[in-house]
C-alpha cells in the first residue's frame, strides 16, 4: 500500500471480502471509526484503520463478540491481560468442540439406527435419541422390539435395570467365550449352570412373555448389526455353544425344549 492512502468504505469492505454494511456497523458502534471524511462526508480510513479492522476480523474469527474486542481486547496494552483473555477464549472454544463432538456422535448414530430401522416410526426414533443423549450404550436394541412390547420393558426395567440387563448379558457372554476356549463342554456341570444362568436372565427380562421372547430371539439373530462391537463379537463367537448349554439345561430340568437364545 501507498503511504497516507486512504480508503473509502467501499474499497475497505472489498480489500477484506467484508460487506459495506458491516463497516458502516463497526462505526456506529465505536468498534472502528474512520479517520477522515470527504467535503461530502463520506468516510475515509487509513492504512492504520485496515489494520485495526483485520485484527477485529481475526478476533471475531477466534469466537471473540464485538463487546469484548471494543471492551478488553482493544484497549488492553497489556500482554499478560491479553494472553489472559485469549486463554479464557481457548477454554471457550474446547468446550464448544467437545459439545459438538458430542452431538455429531448423538447425529451419527441416530442416522444409523434411523436406517436400520427402515421406517418412520417416531416413538421409537424418539427412544432411541433419548437413550443415545443419556449416553445409554444399549440405545439399539429398542429398534428389536414393537410398541406394546417395549412399553412392557419399560414397565418392568427402569433405565438402569434395563442397563443393568444388558450388562449381565454382556458378561455371561464373555463367560461363555472363556468356557469355550477352556474346552469346557456345553454338556457338562459347568455348561448347565452357563445355560440356567442365561435362562433365568432371559426370563427375568421377558417375565415368561413369549411374544417379547420372541423378539428377543430375533434380536440374537441380527448380530452383525448390533450396536456394540464386543457384544456382536462375543454372540457370534458362542451362538452354538450357547444353544448347546441351553438345550442340556432344558434336558437335565425336564423343561421342553425352546429355541436357544
Amino acid at each position: 500500500m501507498k503511504e497516507k492512502e486512504m480508503f473509502t468504505v467501499g474499497e475497505l469492505a472489498k480489500k477484506l471480502n467484508i460487506s459495506v454494511r458491516t463497516v458502516q456497523y463497526y462505526d456506529q458502534i465505536k468498534l472502528l471509526s474512520p479517520s477522515s471524511y470527504t467535503e461530502g462526508g463520506r468516510r475515509l480510513y487509513s492504512i492504520e484503520d485496515y489494520i485495526t479492522l483485520y485484527q477485529i476480523l481475526s478476533l471475531k474469527e477466534m469466537g471473540f463478540t464485538l463487546k469484548d474486542i471494543k471492551n478488553k481486547i482493544i484497549p488492553a496494552k497489556d500482554i499478560d491481560i491479553i494472553e489472559k483473555l485469549i486463554s479464557e477464549q481457548e477454554k471457550i472454544i474446547e468446550n464448544k468442540i467437545k459439545h459438538l463432538q458430542k452431538t455429531l456422535e448423538v447425529v451419527s448414530k441416530f442416522k444409523n439406527e434411523t436406517k436400520k430401522i427402515g421406517q418412520v416410526d417416531w416413538e421409537k426414533l424418539i427412544e432411541i435419541l433419548s437413550m443415545i443423549r443419556n449416553n445409554d450404550d444399549y440405545y439399539w436394541t429398542v429398534k428389536y422390539f414393537d410398541k406394546n412390547s417395549f412399553e412392557k420393558i419399560k414397565g418392568n426395567f427402569d433405565h438402569e435395570k434395563g442397563k443393568e440387563f444388558f450388562e449381565n448379558m454382556k458378561s455371561l457372554l464373555k463367560q461363555g467365550v472363556k468356557m469355550k476356549e477352556k474346552g469346557i463342554s456345553p454338556k457338562s456341570e459347568h455348561g448347565f449352570e452357563f445355560g440356567e444362568k442365561w435362562w433365568d436372565m432371559v426370563m427375568d427380562f421377558t417375565k415368561g412373555d413369549q411374544k417379547l421372547l420372541n423378539e428377543l430371539v430375533n434380536m440374537g439373530k441380527d448380530v452383525d448389526n448390533f450396536g456394540d462391537k464386543e457384544f456382536s463379537d462375543n454372540f457370534k463367537k458362542i451362538g452354538n455353544y450357547l444353544n448347546d448349554s441351553l438345550i442340556y439345561y432344558f434336558e437335565k430340568s425336564n423343561m421342553d425344549f425352546g429355541e436357544g437364545i
